[in-house]
């Protein structure tokens, strides 16, 4: 296992991380005993950091790794976790409005409920699921975070960028006000690699999300036929709007 520095925080996180949104059954049913063994494999092959959310499974996801933590002797096992917005934004809105989405109480409400669920005294990593570029402004949700962080129960700030919308997080690492953005980046989506990395080099850590794109670029399922179907997809569907723009840019 090769190992990078996690942004500014002094970590040495793996390149490869678990993510666990697979435990929480939302794909189908699971085996928690399967799935711990899992993680202990994942681990014991010098995996050091899990990413998990709320959403996964209602806490599910959580749950497990915290039985898999208690169960754990070996290494340091960096645990990034997510909260939801009270409200998600639509798809389609371009530009919603940060404020009231993440309130105080409900942080400081999801963060307690994860710390009983991983069986943590501190969350390494506690990121807000749903970024919006106006947080820069309406600052009440870095107020309560910051305030978490003093308390001891996170340590450090993350956010998770909506889809295929990496320019939201520009300014973002420019003001360095967190420590790591999650984004889309695979080898349909290279946007990132851009404007968006440079914003942050040095300072900013980035997870990338969907590096397989959610399997399709798993060696062994993919056939040059369900290849050509999802790079179609990807091309006409509404959520692949941003890639159209950036087309020119792939090479067969």
């Amino acid at each position: 296992m090769q190992y990078r520095k996690f942004g500014r925080t002094g970590w040495k996180i793996s390149e490869i991380a678990f993510g666990a949104w697979q435990l929480g059954g939302d794909w189908g049913a699971v085996d928690d005993a399967a799935s711990m063994r899992t993680l202990h494999h994942a681990w014991d092959k010098g995996v050091n950091l899990v990413d998990t959310a709320y959403i996964y499974g209602n806490g599910h996801s959580e749950e497990v790794i915290g039985r898999a933590l208690k169960a754990w002797t070996g290494q340091k096992i960096y645990v990034a976790t997510k909260a939801q917005p009270v409200e998600w934004p639509a798809p389609d809105d371009e530009h919603p409005q940060m404020r009231g989405r993440y309130p105080a109480w409900y942080l400081r409400k999801m963060v307690d409920n994860a710390l009983r669920r991983l069986q943590v005294e501190r969350i390494d990593l506690f990121q807000l699921h749903s970024w919006m570029a106006s947080g820069l402004y309406d600052l009440d949700w870095l107020e309560t975070l910051n305030a978490l962080r003093v308390e001891g129960k996170i340590d450090q700030i993350g956010v998770s960028i909506r889809d295929y919308r990496p320019q939201d997080g520009v300014d973002l690492a420019r003001l360095d006000l967190v420590c790591s953005q999650q984004v889309v980046l695979n080898l349909f989506e290279q946007r990132p690699a851009g404007e968006l990395f440079r914003a942050g080099a040095g300072r900013q850590a980035f997870i990338a999300r969907v590096p397989l794109d959610s399997g399709s670029l798993a060696t062994g399922t993919t056939t040059p036929m369900r290849l050509f179907h999802r790079v179609l997809c990807l091309r006409s569907c509404s959520m692949g709007t941003g890639l159209q723009k950036h087309w020119h840019g792939f090479a067969p």
